[in-house]
């Protein structure tokens, strides 16, 4: 929803919006560019093509734009020509005390976390999760977290692939952290994300997430190869193999996310905010500035 205060006799100097609209002082585009989702994902129908209008009217009319990631900058560059000076970078957060306080619970597991199973990318989980099952993670689950209306076929292709019995779908009845608390990895192998959350969760929770090149969060990982640069079975197999068996890898992650709490997200947003409103001169330091 928007958090703008344009309404008349509120007072108020600033006008921020979290959605895709026309106006605002300072949009947060926390949904990437559509552009770019729409090439990832080959969609292209009268609806997609209709957001990404919005989306590019929405982005070109705000003083400033901020990002969650390099990546989701950068295709706002490229597919709507926004000027670098109007960006500014301010990662997702993640409330630290909410992972890794509890003991590991269930099978040895891995899991997948996500709503939109094509986005992101269950049926190529499910492959590579099948290359490894009488190998390295002999013994082990995967479990997936998250909603999807055609979930039967993913039932239904783990089925086929020959591991429906190592393949619990939990829906929305599983909290992420208890899913978290003592996996293996974490399986993201998405077509697009302007910075998945469940990345820096899984770091929170000392849990090694292996991902794409095509997902922002990627700029976070301590290991380069946790990113597959290719969304192939083969190579999503050979990075969550390495993944599960590196040692000091779940300590790595959490050292990372402990710089990315939410606190620090929230007062860097502020920043930006500071930089239109001079009613708030105090909250200035912090803002981040663009770097490509």
């Amino acid at each position: 929803m928007s958090a703008s205060a344009e309404a008349a006799g509120q007072g108020a100097a600033l006008r921020v919006g979290f959605l895709r609209a026309e106006g605002f002082d300072v949009l947060r585009a926390g949904g990437g560019c559509h552009a770019e989702y729409m090439e990832a994902t080959g969609r292209s129908g009268p609806v997609e093509r209709w957001e990404r209008d919005r989306d590019a009217r929405a982005v070109l009319s705000a003083r400033l734009v901020v990002v969650n990631s390099v990546m989701a900058g950068r295709g706002l560059r490229s597919r709507y020509g926004l000027p670098a000076e109007r960006l500014r970078l301010v990662r997702n957060g993640v409330q630290l005390d909410a992972f890794g306080g509890q003991p590991p619970a269930g099978p040895p597991r891995v899991v997948f976390i996500g709503h939109g199973f094509a986005r992101k990318g269950l049926g190529l989980a499910l492959r590579a999760f099948q290359r490894l099952a009488d190998g390295a993670l002999r013994g082990h689950a995967l479990w997936v977290l998250g909603d999807d209306p055609q979930a039967w076929r993913y039932r239904l292709l783990a089925v086929a692939l020959g591991i429906g019995d190592r393949v619990r779908f939990f829906g929305g009845s599983l909290g992420v952290a208890e899913a978290l608390a003592g996996a293996r990895a974490l399986l993201l192998p998405t077509a697009y994300d302007p910075s998945a959350n469940a990345v820096l969760e899984a770091m929170a929770a000392g849990v090694p997430p292996v991902t794409t090149r095509w997902d922002g969060a990627a700029e976070l990982l301590p290991a380069p190869w946790l990113a597959v640069q290719e969304r192939s079975p083969a190579a999503v197999a050979a990075a969550l193999e390495r993944a599960v068996q590196a040692p000091g890898l779940g300590e790595a992650c959490r050292h990372v996310a402990a710089a990315q709490g939410a606190d620090g997200a929230n007062a860097r947003l502020l920043g930006v905010l500071a930089e239109l409103n001079d009613a708030l001169p105090a909250l200035g330091q912090g803002a981040a500035r663009w770097v490509d």
